[in-house]
């Protein structure tokens, strides 16, 4: 049996899981630092790009298209209610609630908007345009895989 250097060893230089999170910290930290004049996090635009373009969606669509498990998306959709970003009202169905973008929220991306193209310019000038298509591409096909499991 290996011992336990190299069993660790091998799990944090080829573990995918643990590898694409460092990386999506990394990215993290990267966008949330353009996009701090906005005052949302580069965790929080994508949900508000989200009911945006899906809108209004009920809170199980945007947690599927999100890919993000309901508790994450709940603490998530209540910093951008308070904000007033979003609205959360009963749907059609009054057992579902819809999240529908608010004209502040809308205001938001669109100032959000030319600091996530600076972000995404920096970050394709330092991996490349290439690279930038093929994570891109493996992170689609990621989420296709692990959603099929």
């Amino acid at each position: 049996m290996d011992d336990l250097k190299t069993i660790t060893g091998k799990m944090i230089q080829e573990c995918a899981c643990l590898n694409l999170r460092k990386a999506n910290r990394a990215l993290t930290r990267f966008y949330d630092k353009i996009l701090s004049p906005t005052g949302i996090r580069s965790t929080q635009l994508p949900l508000l790009t989200a009911v945006a373009h899906s809108g209004p969606v009920t809170i199980s669509k945007l947690a599927y298209l999100t890919v993000m498990d309901l508790s994450t998306l709940t603490r998530n959709l209540k910093f951008l209610k308070e904000k007033q970003l979003i609205q959360v009202r009963p749907g059609k169905d009054k057992r579902v609630r819809e999240v529908f973008l608010t004209e502040q929220g809308a205001q938001i991306i669109v100032q959000a908007y030319p600091l996530w193209q600076e972000a995404q310019s920096q970050i394709t000038e330092k991996i490349g345009p290439s690279k930038i298509k093929q994570l891109l591409a493996i992170s689609t096909a990621t989420i296709d895989a692990v959603r099929s499991v």
